[in-house]
């Protein structure tokens, strides 16, 4: 699900991305960059990881397991992704730097493959 972000802008000040009450206690964050243009990372869903993207610079396609995309090309707008949710993500432009908020710990165990979106 596509997210506005609370966004305050001024012209001589720049602009604000808030970004709270998420539907999830975040338990980790991390950043994923310098990926090769056109190159696709993900390629499963969790069992029990929501995850919420927000692309704070360049652009990506996210790609569902059920048919949908989704591109984030601006740090005001995110995507909220229940567990058991196949997502790919292809970066589209240099620079890019995609912003993941999480609600579990890393788990090996929590990845899977081949399941289809809910």
């Amino acid at each position: 699900m596509i997210v506005s972000l609370e966004t305050h802008r001024s012209e001589r000040r720049g602009s604000l991305t808030v970004l709270e009450d998420l539907p999830f206690k975040v338990k980790r964050v991390f950043f994923i960059y310098n990926v090769p243009l056109e190159e696709m990372r993900g390629g499963h869903a969790h069992k029990k990881t929501h995850q919420f993207f927000v692309c704070v610079c360049g652009a990506v396609l996210i790609k569902m397991g059920d048919g949908k995309d989704y591109i984030l090309d601006c740090p005001d707008i995110g995507l909220h992704v229940p567990p058991m949710n196949i997502v790919n993500i292809v970066f589209l432009t240099e620079n890019t730097t995609l912003l993941v908020l999480a609600s579990e710990k890393f788990d090996k165990e929590d990845y899977t493959y081949g399941v289809t979106s809910d």
